[in-house]
């Protein structure tokens, strides 16, 4: 009897993790449940896995704005420190190859949680998720819906219709010089 109660509190265990998850990791949660196959353990890989490389990230961007800012400030006087500048940039050039190495070590590590078919889908998925939010291409907010403030037409550019040199048709509005010349 004993054991079965025991056996039945470890397996809630996971559940009440998940039960005290914000909404949005709780959404997260189940969409890799779901559409990825993974377990409880898993996903508590994949969201241990997400924070700490979100930290580190947060740490390096705060530390490669530190050090852009200390360049600045050594290109200020009238006279540079240039062993000073190149260290500094050494620094930061170092902070940026810290970010890259955090990101390939949690992609890595994430491939061999889910295999290589759920990893491709997770990306797939993480990819739309972060163009929705950031308004790319017909999403909400996105370029397609703002206007063109450098052009008082706010006509695209790039639409097919547009010649590139003013005009929306693509067609001359007038004579050129040429032609009418003799």
């Amino acid at each position: 009897m004993k054991r079965i109660i025991i056996s039945a509190l470890l397996a809630c265990v996971p559940l009440l993790a998940f039960a005290q998850l914000p909404p949005y990791q709780a959404r997260q949660a189940q969409l890799l449940k779901q559409q990825l196959g993974l377990n409880d353990a898993q996903v508590a890989q994949v969201f241990d896995i997400q924070s700490k490389t979100a930290q580190q990230l947060r740490a390096d961007r705060v530390h490669a704005r530190l050090l852009q800012a200390e360049i600045q400030e050594a290109l200020l006087p009238q006279t540079v420190d240039q062993p000073k500048v190149d260290g500094l940039v050494d620094q930061a050039a170092q902070t940026r190859a810290d970010m890259q190495k955090a990101l390939i070590g949690a992609r890595i590590q994430l491939r061999s949680i889910m295999g290589d078919q759920s990893f491709q889908v997770y990306t797939r998925l993480l990819r739309d998720r972060y163009r929705m939010r950031a308004g790319f291409f017909g999403a909400p907010g996105g370029p397609a819906e703002r206007p063109n403030r450098a052009r008082p037409d706010h006509t695209n550019r790039f639409s097919p219709n547009h010649s590139g040199f003013g005009g929306g048709t693509g067609a001359p509005s007038a004579p050129g010089p040429r032609a009418m010349a003799p």
